[in-house]
């Protein structure tokens, strides 16, 4: 439920928003760790949603974008299953975001 201090924000100035799965929020995780970005997997929800394959709300080519990742309250068994193989694809690829590097 958003209070009364959040939801003038939202209101005022989120555009969409996008929802995202877990198998993409493990992705982004796996993505971000992939290229030296320690996170957790909420801090990697911001990435996953710019990584939405397909969505016409994530096309974010030519648009200056920020997403904030966070973390390091990380369980590190969650995070070894993340990075091994068949724990999401670190694949997943978005319109406009780059896949290497």
């Amino acid at each position: 439920v958003l209070g009364e201090l959040t939801w003038p924000h939202v209101r005022d100035l989120v555009d969409d928003v996008v929802t995202v799965s877990e198998d993409a929020i493990v992705a982004a995780t796996r993505w971000l760790h992939a290229r030296g970005v320690p996170c957790e997997a909420s801090g990697a929800v911001a990435t996953a949603g710019a990584r939405t394959v397909g969505d016409p709300i994530v096309d974010i080519r030519g648009l200056r974008t920020v997403a904030v990742v966070s973390g390091g309250n990380v369980d590190p068994s969650w995070l070894a299953g993340a990075l091994a193989a068949g724990g999401g694809s670190s694949e997943v690829s978005g319109p406009g975001v780059p896949t290497s590097g």
